[in-house]
């Protein structure tokens, strides 16, 4: 099963308040790294990103803090030292924090709906799926856009290539309710599947298990800190 968490970036004064308890709650190992981000809202999205997937790896695996010490494979997507079985993936954007965790490869990708920048659309997206886009008025441009974007991340991240991988050489296609992905005109694998998030938010998974076992659950701020 896939589950992914979603966690809203609290006020500043409230972060402020709690940032003491918030740092001690990381796992030892990572506090170093997160101090290094001096840009104040990196920095905030590092630590309560950090603490989204302990808090969510303790719960579903029963796990201690000391077991999740992070490594990266060489193309640079991390996993668990002591626990590669368990599979994870974190994003942000906006004032939204999303993990998710899965017993198979998985991607997730949470992005704020803006204006659809067609020049990055027609570089970047496959011809087809630029096509489609320049069909479409301006607001359904928006949200055609940030589909396709969040959809193709995802699957990218599951597979742990990034954007090393160019995002024309596959298609995003929505089929019989279901969106699926080619390459070649040849379906690949990969299953796809938005989660309904926020108004003007899109939030994509990509899961190498059937997504109708994947469930989306909002933490509050105070859960997390309670591993």
């Amino acid at each position: 099963m896939t589950e992914v968490f979603a966690l809203a970036l609290p006020d500043e004064e409230i972060f402020a308040d709690k940032e003491s308890a918030l740092l001690g709650a990381l796992e030892p190992s990572r506090r170093p790294e997160v101090l290094r981000y001096g840009h104040r809202k990196v920095y905030q999205r590092k630590v309560l990103g950090r603490l989204l997937l302990q808090w969510a790896v303790a719960t579903r695996y029963k796990l201690p803090v000391d077991h999740l010490t992070v490594s990266k494979y060489q193309n640079e997507k991390p996993y668990f030292n002591q626990h590669p079985e368990i599979h994870f993936n974190v994003s942000h954007s906006g004032r939204w924090i999303v993990t998710a965790l899965s017993d198979a490869p998985v991607g997730v990708d949470v992005e704020k709906v803006r204006n659809a920048n067609l020049a990055v659309a027609r570089r970047f997206f496959a011809t087809e799926e630029y096509l489609q886009l320049t069909t479409k008025n301006e607001e359904s441009q928006r949200s055609f856009f940030f589909d396709l974007w969040t959809l193709k991340e995802s699957y990218l991240k599951a597979l742990g290539t990034g954007l090393t991988r160019p995002l024309n050489t596959f298609v995003v296609r929505h089929e019989k309710h279901h969106f699926r992905l080619y390459a070649n005109n040849v379906l690949i694998q990969g299953n796809l599947l938005q989660l309904p998030l926020e108004d003007d938010y899109k939030l994509a998974v990509c899961s190498f298990e059937d997504t109708r076992m994947v469930s989306l659950q909002t933490i509050e701020l105070e859960t997390i800190l309670k591993v």
